[in-house]
């Protein structure tokens, strides 16, 4: 009997094959002697690869809208060979993987290309207003961007990963078409959920990687600005945060940058639409909602950063007298310092005596 898993996590045949033999149940055996061996003997749970985004037609969820067949629709690792992989193989989009290791280079792959390249776009769109990932269409700078940051930081830290570079490049391009196609928007705000979870483990982890193996590598101005644009968008600009319920995360309001050029690029009256468990956003008013994991850390502590840095401005324009608790720019410019680096010391590799860091 084989157990394919296609939920979208690592070593997911490893988990429910650890669930089937430490589960607790009513009436459970307290000798699973018998049990634990027909599983070993007769049960194969294989650990797959998932990644093709399905969502619903407009107005109807219970219809789906979904991309074309991606090269690497399902993956799955069968190290035993009990599959007939020649059936398997021949449906669009599955590949069978026998060689130890190879189903973590599918996993890299779409980690450090496809995963992070949609962590370094949706924030820089929900940003610029823009309601799904689609609209990178009518953004060629955003498309550029994305191009300097898989050739300077992401291509390289797969290198030294063991992914050759023309299989890495074959695997950006094909994201990038998936990415622009019609059927493949997502909601920017929905995607831009556990912005700082997404940046280390797809983003920070390509930097891990390189200076591990080069300590003269310095990341690029493209990562930083990936960095800070994550930073921006999960900046509080209202004291005020609400909670679901008692206990539940905390959810703050964030606010879009006013527009300079007054020619109309969407409705005025743009409705509030809801993105997520009840969080809101609106590109009229320039409002959003957002959670930053249990505590909202990230988001308390750049509320207060940004407060010393408007405060700062506010004092030395002309418009406002300087306020004898105004800081200088040094003592804010210090304080952005230490907010950042505090913030980046909860990511996982990161460390401030490391000048790629620093």
């Amino acid at each position: 009997m084989s157990v394919i898993n296609t939920d979208n996590l690592p070593s997911n045949g490893d988990t429910i094959k650890r669930l089937v033999l430490e589960t607790e149940w009513a009436g459970k055996p307290t000798d699973l002697t018998t049990f634990r061996a027909y599983v070993e003997a007769k049960v194969h749970f294989h650990n797959t690869m998932v990644d093709r985004l399905t969502s619903h037609r407009p107005g109807n969820p219970l219809v789906p809208l979904t991309e074309p067949w991606p090269t690497k629709t399902l993956v799955i690792e069968d190290l035993q060979g009990v599959l007939n992989a020649g059936v398997f193989s021949a449906l669009p989009g599955v590949h069978i993987r026998t060689v130890a290791g190879k189903l973590e280079q599918d996993h890299l792959l779409k980690l450090s290309i496809a995963n992070a390249v949609h962590t370094a776009m949706v924030y820089l769109l929900a940003l610029a207003r823009a309601k799904t990932t689609c609209d990178v269409l009518n953004y060629p700078e955003i498309r550029q961007f994305l191009d300097l940051l898989f050739a300077k930081d992401i291509a390289p830290s797969l290198e030294v990963r063991g992914i050759n570079e023309t299989e890495a490049q074959h695997a950006y391009d094909e994201w990038m078409g998936r990415v622009e196609h019609k059927h493949f928007g997502l909601d920017t705000f929905w995607v831009g959920q556990n912005a700082m979870l997404k940046y280390g483990v797809r983003l920070f982890s390509s930097v891990e990687a390189r200076v591990a193996k080069d300590s003269t590598y310095r990341p690029s101005v493209f990562m930083a600005f990936a960095t800070a644009i994550i930073l921006r968008y999960l900046t509080p600009t209202q004291a005020d945060s609400r909670k679901e319920s008692v206990g539940a995360p905390e959810i703050f309001v964030g606010t879009l940058d006013s527009i300079q050029n007054r020619t109309p690029i969407f409705s005025a009256t743009e409705k509030t639409w809801i993105y997520a468990n009840g969080l809101s956003a609106n590109i009229s008013t320039g409002k959003y909602e957002f959670m930053d994991g249990e505590k909202g850390q990230t988001a308390k502590l750049l509320w207060r950063t940004s407060q010393n840095v408007l405060g700062a401005s506010q004092s030395s324009s002309h418009a406002f007298p300087k306020s004898v608790r105004a800081e200088s720019s040094s003592e804010v410019s210090s304080g952005v310092g230490v907010a950042v680096a505090t913030i980046l010391s909860t990511v996982k590799g990161f460390d401030l005596t490391n000048e790629a860091c620093a």
